[in-house]
């Protein structure tokens, strides 16, 4: 059986270059949201991968969403007035940046 890689934090980084509405998957951001990417010896994984990914998308939607969600970025806009990215750049940079 042959590994292939799966550069998933790239790849979304690439995505999120194109799209700036579209997170990233970083180790980080991953912990905080209580998500993990497959293993990788797993069968599954590029699928796998593909739905942690829309797992991320989705989780950082609800918390845009929620009222915690627009208190960090009140938080964020409040320190960083000048800053020109979207509210779900900020929510990833934020969950990046708990470690």
């Amino acid at each position: 059986m042959r590994f292939y890689r799966i550069e998933a934090s790239f790849a979304s980084k690439l995505v999120a270059t194109i799209n700036p509405n579209q997170p990233i998957i970083d180790q980080y951001v991953l912990k905080n949201l209580n998500l993990k990417k497959p293993t990788y010896s797993d069968r599954n994984r590029l699928i796998k991968t593909v739905q942690v990914y829309e797992d991320v998308c989705e989780r950082l939607n609800e918390i845009r969403e929620s009222e915690e969600g627009r208190e960090i970025i009140r938080q964020f806009d409040e320190k960083y007035p000048n800053c020109k990215i979207t509210d779900i750049k900020k929510l990833d940079l934020v969950f990046w940046q708990i470690r």
